[in-house]
């Protein structure tokens, strides 16, 4: 289930209730999270108590979704942003087949809290769907397309137009004439741009027609989901 507690609540519960707990702090602030843990451990070490509470750190998108999805975390309590919450709500939900649960000992909230959810209307999907991020997608460095075979040492790859043309290096770089180094910075050069996104601009020959090499970085993306 999920609930909806005061930070500082929800551990004190479950060690009360004699479980363990795994935390995740938001990524923007992983220092404070291990300095909070190793306080924490002294005082679960004194008493013999060692693991009963951990911490991960990670992004959201990838250690966040990992957490909220993983049926062996029968109990989820979260404390921030309403985006963050709205998703944390929707995967419980479909994992419990319910749609609300809390916890209030105010029975004046509660009866205010009741009364809001009766008068809530469910929304379809595609409706509450949002999109995400490119930052929380995973990062593929260009070599890796070399490394997994989908592009070879000596290939040619060239702009939209077939103007510029660079080869690809075993070493993940690519030359084009006096211009070496990253996708983007040999896509910079050859334009005398000041930056270029090298996903976009370089393409690969496929089927008779240019394509970026965006779709190679999707499949590797889609592999690792």
């Amino acid at each position: 289930m999920r609930l909806s507690l005061p930070p500082e609540r929800a551990p004190m519960i479950a060690a009360i209730c004699g479980d363990t707990m795994v935390w995740k702090p938001s990524s923007l602030t992983p220092l404070c999270a291990v300095a909070v843990q190793n306080i924490v451990n002294k005082v679960t070490d004194a008493h013999g108590l060692r693991g009963v509470f951990c911490l991960t750190i990670g992004r959201g998108s990838t250690v966040g979704e990992r957490m909220i999805n993983d049926r062996r975390i029968p109990l989820v309590s979260a404390t921030g942003s309403t985006p963050m919450g709205v998703r944390i709500g929707e995967v419980v939900a479909k994992r419990l087949g319910r749609r609300f649960v809390g916890l209030e000992r105010d029975e004046t909230y509660a009866a205010v809290a009741r009364k809001r959810i009766a008068e809530v209307r469910r929304a379809d999907d595609e409706s509450i769907a949002t999109m995400g991020s490119k930052r929380d997608e995973p990062r593929i460095p260009f070599g890796w397309l070399v490394e997994r075979g989908l592009l070879q040492p000596g290939e040619v790859l060239s702009d939209p137009t077939g103007r510029w043309t660079a080869r690809v290096r075993a070493d993940g770089t690519l030359i084009s004439a006096e211009h070496k180094g990253s996708i983007h910075q040999v896509g910079a050069a050859v334009q005398g741009a000041p930056a270029c996104n090298g996903w976009t601009f370089w393409c690969l020959v496929d089927g008779g027609k240019r394509v970026p090499i965006d779709v190679l970085r999707r499949k590797l993306r889609a592999e690792l989901n």
